[in-house]
């Protein structure tokens, strides 16, 4: 915050600036704010719960399931809506992926705290659209979210997962009252790619 002011106290005291440097100063300043805007209140007062579209997409379980040795929990969001919607503060939407000549964020000073928050968290570039993201933003505040019976429709293992932990997850998920069907992710053999099958 010391060298936003600092930026600040720099451009209100130049008078020599030319177009270009004015602009170039100016959008760094604005970088500088909306960071500072999401830091102070997304990640203190704001709740993101990210998932997927693509249950079977292999660099998702690289990336996001310990490298294939975790496990992916499918849901169904329209069995009880306000685990995901409105009703409680939360508003579940998809991640738009722009390219690189498509980004144009609000400007700081002409619109609201909320089009900024929306700007940061529901937009990325398209090098990232092969997550096929959606995230849940909780507005009422950031914590741990409860996930009643009947949301949860499926569990995924990892084609690396140890025989170990599938036990576990297995025992855990037959404890429960309902019935959520387990499945088994396994690579292909003659491409790139995972086949999901359901064991129990």
């Amino acid at each position: 915050k010391k060298e936003i002011s600092q930026k600040i106290r720099y451009i209100l005291n130049s008078k020599n600036l030319d177009d270009d440097e004015w602009k170039r100063l100016v959008d760094d300043l604005h970088d500088d704010l909306i960071t500072v805007l999401v830091q102070n209140g997304a990640q203190t007062r704001i709740g993101v719960f990210t998932l997927t579209s693509d249950c079977s997409n292999i660099l998702m379980f690289s990336h996001y399931a310990d490298a294939h040795r975790g496990f992916c929990v499918g849901f169904r969001p329209l069995v009880n809506p306000e685990v995901f919607y409105l009703k409680t503060g939360r508003f579940l939407d998809k991640v738009r992926y722009l390219g690189e000549n498509e980004f144009d964020p609000p400007n700081l000073f002409n619109s609201s705290r909320e089009d900024q928050i929306q700007w940061k968290l529901f937009t990325k570039s398209d090098l990232w659209c092969y997550e096929r993201e959606w995230r849940v933003v909780n507005y009422a505040g950031s914590g741990p979210m409860t996930i009643p019976d009947g949301v949860i429709s499926k569990i995924i293992l990892g084609c690396r997962m140890l025989e170990k932990d599938k036990l576990e997850v297995i025992g855990i998920v037959k404890g429960k009252s309902q019935h959520i069907p387990i499945f088994q992710a396994t690579e292909l053999r003659n491409s790139i790619g995972l086949h999901v099958v359901q064991i129990l």
